[in-house]
């Protein structure tokens, strides 16, 4: 670049006269410079057209974000994703006294970070309930597939029609579903990726005796009413990924380290990509009413109902400190919901009011900027309340096609908002 000196230009300076090598330079010289300053100009108007607004948007950004922190909300970007835990046949009266007795930490860790619906007695207004079963009619019970089918459609069992674990029973979801769709399948059509790792009454399973796939799943009648022949898919209509734990009644004391592995494997960080995640645990219900074992029956009473309540209660564990993970390496916001599909009473379940009726209800958040100020649990509270939940975390709003409610949550996981 050339320098231009003040005494080039002095007035009273004596010229000198210049040989026409000089002079030449001199033009040549001029003309360099010109090229030079034309590249600059050029430069400089290239810069004030693409530089100069993305600097003003980022600016704006800026104050955007400045104004957003400085109000007290919580901003955090990052991938939604949701896991709903149903543990089948967990009592709300018994999971408030385990609670309160510190048998079920690893859940208490978890209610203490977001919201959890209390339960002291039958008659608690608080108390969360399961679909309407016998009260819709004689023919409706409180048992898994209609309890499982109002958790993933958010409708009531005379909608689902689902009335009992029959595969008549189930089968009538083959046709309602395409009314009341699972949140399986309003996940997949709105482009997200679900993941179901669960046992019979859920997703078709292997019988103990034989192998044969006759252990029916509801949510595989979604998908048609030739649910038996899903049971060794590792995909259906509704589910990426699909994952069958241990048959019906097949415990032995080590069903944990199963639990665990099955956890892992579906967690792992090099292949992970669901964005809805059920976990569904059938072992409490199963053994509570098979008469094989007579001192497991629904009741805080009942040490062996105690004691797979604790064993479960670590696998939740597990699967929280995984997702806890997941939040800071991966930067994924979380929604957990815990429920059940139904309660019980003595070593049954289906037609006892109120004892079939009560289960518990957990809702918390994980998210980079660390857990949610959530809105008070809405009353009623239902299991119905999960799909529109759930789907609302993704930014999908399938309120006005069922019966439940978006609980506690005031944004999506996208951008998760404190209440």
């Amino acid at each position: 670049m050339t320098i231009f000196r003040e005494d080039w230009f002095d007035p009273t300076r004596p010229k000198k006269e210049k040989t026409a090598a000089q002079r030449e330079r001199e033009h040549q010289e001029k003309v360099k410079e010109a090229v030079r300053y034309a590249k600059r100009i050029e430069t400089l108007e290239l810069c004030c057209k693409w530089f100069v607004p993305i600097v003003s948007t980022i600016a704006a950004v800026a104050v955007f974000v400045s104004v957003i922190a400085t109000s007290g909300t919580q901003v955090s970007e990052g991938i939604p994703r949701a896991a709903v835990i149903v543990l089948e046949g967990f009592k709300g009266t018994v999971f408030d006294e385990l609670l309160a007795n510190n048998k079920l930490p690893n859940i208490q860790y978890l209610a203490a970070q977001g919201v959890r619906a209390e339960c002291s007695s039958l008659s608690d207004s608080s108390c969360a309930r399961t679909q309407s079963g016998q009260l819709l009619g004689s023919q409706y019970l409180w048992t898994s597939g209609p309890g499982l089918a109002s958790i993933l459609s958010g409708v009531n069992a005379d909608k689902h029609q689902v009335a009992n674990d029959t595969f008549t029973g189930y089968s009538s979801y083959s046709v309602t579903s395409a009314t009341y769709p699972s949140m399986l399948a309003w996940a997949k059509s709105s482009g997200l990726s679900t993941q179901v790792i669960g046992a019979s009454h859920l997703i078709t399973s292997l019988a103990t005796k034989g192998g044969s796939c006759s252990l029916l799943g509801v949510a595989d009648f979604e998908c048609g009413t030739d649910a038996s022949g899903r049971c060794l898919q590792s995909s259906t209509c509704n589910t990426d990924i699909r994952v069958t734990t241990l048959p019906n009644n097949d415990f032995q004391g080590t069903e944990e380290n199963t639990y665990y592995a099955d956890i892992a494997k579906a967690f792992d960080t090099t292949t992970f990509d669901s964005d809805l995640v059920v976990l569904h645990l059938n072992k409490l219900a199963r053994l509570a009413e098979d008469a094989s074992y007579p001192n497991c029956y629904y009741s805080s009473d009942s040490v062996d109902y105690t004691a797979v309540a604790y064993v479960l209660d670590s696998v939740v564990g597990q699967l929280v400190q995984t997702i806890t993970n997941r939040v800071t390496d991966q930067r994924e916001n979380w929604l957990i919901i815990l429920t059940s599909d139904h309660g019980g009473l003595g070593k049954s379940s289906g037609t006892n009011t109120d004892d079939d009726e009560v289960i518990p209800f957990v809702l918390a958040t994980l998210t980079t900027s660390g857990n949610l100020v959530l809105n008070s649990l809405q009353l009623p509270t239902t299991q119905m309340d999960v799909a529109p939940t759930v789907m609302s975390w993704f930014g999908v709003n399938m309120t006005t096609a069922v019966d439940g409610k978006v609980q506690s949550i005031c944004s999506t996981g996208l951008n998760p908002t404190d209440c």
